[in-house]
């Protein structure tokens, strides 16, 4: 049986709720923090390499790679991140507390995102989330929800094969 701890469940009924987006770039060498945090976070890499270890388990984040964070489960770097490595960072808050038959598995990590339409996805989330546009704190929900929704269909047909210990 799959370890729900670890996994992040897209439900039907309830939007996310973004509460912080960023881009960054590292102006010097860096050890991702060490902390538990109480929101999901996800990481898309834009240049270079990141490194981050959650639960034991090391990932290497390259650019084109979108990589999720999970709610509640210690994350930090072993491996120095190098001066010059660009990311976008979402923290999230999902609203299901227990899955359902409806829900979609959001993949741990996914490569190939550079130039394609996921990745201005995430920089109009950017943009709208550094707005003052009025309705700003509604959209950035709706966004960030579609583009879970349009990751998710690219890997629907392949969800079948995906190693279980690999989602969040």
């Amino acid at each position: 049986m799959e370890n729900n701890m670890n996994s992040i469940y897209l439900d039907t009924v309830n939007l996310p709720n973004v509460t912080d987006c960023d881009i960054l770039t590292a102006s010097e060498n860096f050890y991702h923090m060490d902390r538990t945090a109480d929101f999901n976070v996800l990481i898309y890499v834009t240049d270079g390499v990141m490194y981050v270890t959650e639960e034991g388990r090391d990932y290497e984040i390259a650019a084109g790679e979108l990589f999720f964070l999970h709610s509640g489960l210690r994350h930090f770097g072993k491996r120095e991140t190098l001066r010059g490595t660009g990311w976008i960072y979402v923290h999230f808050y999902l609203h299901n507390a227990e899955p359902n038959g409806d829900d979609i598995i959001l993949p741990k990590k996914m490569s190939g995102l550079s130039g394609t339409v996921h990745e201005d996805r995430l920089l109009a989330l950017n943009r709208l989330f550094h707005s003052s546009e009025p309705l700003k704190e509604h959209r950035k929900n709706i966004m960030l929800y579609e583009l879970f929704i349009g990751l998710c269909s690219e890997k629907l047909p392949r969800q079948e094969k995906i190693d279980r210990k690999s989602v969040v």
